[in-house]
């Protein structure tokens, strides 16, 4: 059985690249989540990441989307531990990134 059971899927205007890599650098557990944000294919100017995760992680991500005080606080924990010579992004970068954000929503499939 696979460890994760869900998928996030979050779309960002292209304008956001360098926003968008500082925030992902703090919401992956290890190391490269400057790079998950990629060229969407089917969105020009947009960027797409696309990430397999564990249910309470997507949980987690939506209530930061929902809310960008949420998500500056994750933002600034996650870059005083693991990276503090790098600067977090603000509250004010946080509440643009939120607001520009668009997460996919997978149908519901109906059984027959």
């Amino acid at each position: 059985m696979s460890r994760f059971d869900a998928i996030l899927t979050i779309r960002v205007p292209a304008a956001l690249a360098d926003l968008a890599a500082a925030i992902g650098r703090a919401m992956d557990p290890d190391v490269g989540g400057e790079h998950s944000f990629r060229d969407d294919a089917d969105n020009p100017g947009m960027l797409v990441c696309e990430t397999p995760c564990r249910s309470e992680f997507k949980a987690q991500a939506m209530q930061m989307l929902g809310n960008p005080a949420l998500l500056y606080h994750a933002v600034t924990t996650d870059y005083a531990q693991r990276w503090p010579d790098l600067l977090p992004p603000t509250l004010a970068e946080c509440e643009q990134f939120v607001g520009a954000a668009s997460v996919d929503q997978p149908a519901v499939e109906q059984a027959p």
